[in-house]
């Protein structure tokens, strides 16, 4: 079944992805006691991805979310360079030729003013393209997730990059989102509300993710961006959380700088606990408290007092108590030496 037609005017639709078109590798691999399991396929999401480009050379990404603004990592704009800095729209591929590519300069770009590059909160960056782009059904724009929005522990989302190699093929990648108190265990980065994080990064399929966007697909079939890529992939073997700027936090910024080119805001909920607060473990720095089981009615208790043994003594059993008399007989004749000598 096709999807309706992406209009100018609306976001996150995509018309040529349909259900059942779309070829999707799964993979698994064991990590301790858990099998995690991954999806990775060919990406329709060209239609809003944002090449940022050294020419000839791919380097970041971001994404279209209106006609003449892209979302993308402060981290990937805050780079002194004497090339100008070129971004391509509407590209499968990352390398070669592609007539279909459409390329435009930076007007200008706006990085939040209180972006950390020591601890990366708040790395988020707006970038005004030289002029807009024309909408249509192959270069459209992507939703973003309202304040408002909700990502519980487990909701399945999409990282779409390209591949480190070869012709940097457009991908996705999906991943489940991981609690930020838990992810926060697991990472030597301060994990801010202004942070998400996805569970258990796969060391395969290598991608370049820089300024990528992370998505997820509501009910209504459309796509919304909720997070940004916030370092490159290391494709290394051993599997930890990945982390991502929290679009939603920023939904206010995002408005007063792009004006009348407003992007399209959609909240998104997911049944559960908010993946915000929920959480497997307490918060960093605090103390759990015990559950205590009550015994079953048939169960006897026994009480001990302080300072006595379970069979009531003070030394608990025959053995203990000769080897209490030993100790003391012992001490004993080791003082009466120490004041002969």
């Amino acid at each position: 079944m096709w999807l309706p037609v992406a209009a100018p005017e609306e976001c996150g639709w995509i018309k040529r992805e349909r259900k059942r078109e779309r070829e999707a590798a799964r993979r698994s691999t064991v990590v301790g006691e858990f099998q995690e399991v991954w999806e990775v396929r060919t990406s329709h999401q060209d239609i809003w991805f944002a090449g940022f480009y050294f020419q000839p050379n791919f380097f970041c990404s971001g994404a279209l979310i209106s006609d003449q603004w892209v979302l993308t990592a402060a981290t990937c704009v805050q780079v002194i360079t004497p090339t100008p800095m070129t971004v391509v729209l509407g590209r499968t591929n990352q390398t070669g030729s592609d007539p279909k590519g459409v390329s435009r300069g930076i007007n200008q770009t706006f990085c939040h003013p209180l972006y950390d590059q020591l601890t990366s909160d708040n790395n988020i960056c707006l970038v005004q393209l030289s002029s807009p782009v024309e909408l249509s059904d192959h270069i459209s724009t992507v939703c973003l997730a309202a304040k408002n929005s909700t990502f519980t522990n487990g909701t399945f989302s999409w990282l779409v990059g390209p591949l480190r190699d070869g012709n940097k093929e457009l991908m996705e990648l999906q991943l489940q989102i991981f609690g930020n108190n838990d992810c926060q265990n697991r990472s030597s980065l301060p994990i801010t509300d202004n942070i998400i994080c996805t569970r258990d990064d796969p060391p395969e399929p290598c991608l370049d993710i820089s300024g990528s966007p992370l998505l997820i697909r509501n009910d209504d079939l459309v796509w919304i961006q909720l997070g940004i890529s916030l370092y490159e992939r290391s494709c290394r073997k051993q599997m930890s959380p990945s982390v991502y700027t929290r679009v939603s936090r920023y939904q206010d910024w995002i408005s007063s700088i792009t004006g009348s080119s407003q992007p399209g805001f959609v909240t998104f909920s997911s049944s559960g606990d908010d993946g915000v607060s929920a959480s497997t473990s307490s918060p960093p720095g605090t103390n759990t408290t015990p559950s205590v089981v009550p015994p079953s009615p048939n169960t006897t208790i026994s009480v001990v007092s302080p300072g006595t043994t379970c069979d009531g003594s003070i030394f608990g059993s025959s053995e203990k108590l000769s080897s209490t008399l030993f100790n003391l007989i012992s001490s004993f004749l080791f003082s009466l030496v120490l004041l002969v000598v």
